[in-house]
């Protein structure tokens, strides 16, 4: 089990995936995950519903939505790690958040059920990268069309999350 993962050169993921993983610090991974886990609960637990309605501006998700967006994008990356590191060489196809978020009808549930489903995922994403091996991160598959290693989709996931945390903050007020 590797502790410290080397950062993923950057021929390991497309460019634009750059803006997360540049959000990830040094360290272990895996432990990195966990812990924000703790952080985002704490700050999500204390959002009621009413207040999850909440969106910074017209055409912006709500607070709700954004939860929803976190664990449709968590699931998709951890699926496409997994994927590939069992070695799986089928192209994976993309999704389109814009579109999912709304199908995802996020707004009719209550906060706790997304808070709750939001932890469950991250959970499973830890137990999925704390075991796999140095190999199994290097492999890499195609995503939407592009090149992506299993090391990069673990720092896309934690800097995807660093990403939303940090808006929820600043424009949300949370």
């Amino acid at each position: 089990m590797p502790t410290t993962l080397s950062r993923p050169a950057a021929d390991e993921y497309l460019a634009y995936y750059a803006r997360y993983i540049e959000l990830v610090p040094d360290g272990n991974l895996v432990d990195l995950l966990a812990g924000q886990q703790l952080d985002t609960l704490r700050m999500l637990r204390r959002v009621d519903d009413q207040r999850g309605l909440y969106a910074y501006a017209p055409d912006k998700w709500t607070i709700k939505e954004v939860i929803g967006h976190l664990s449709d994008a968590e699931r998709v990356f951890a699926y496409r790690a997994l994927r590939f590191a069992r070695g799986d060489g089928q192209p994976v196809a993309g999704f389109d958040e814009n579109a999912y978020t709304p199908a995802g009808r996020f707004n009719e549930r209550p906060i706790k059920n997304l808070v709750d489903e939001f932890e469950a995922i991250r959970a499973a994403t830890v137990h999925v990268f704390r075991y796999l091996s140095e190999d199994e991160l290097a492999r890499r598959g195609i995503a939407n069309g592009n090149l992506i290693s299993v090391r990069a989709l673990g720092y896309v996931i934690a800097g995807h999350e660093r990403h939303h945390a940090k808006l929820l903050r600043e424009r949300y007020g949370l």
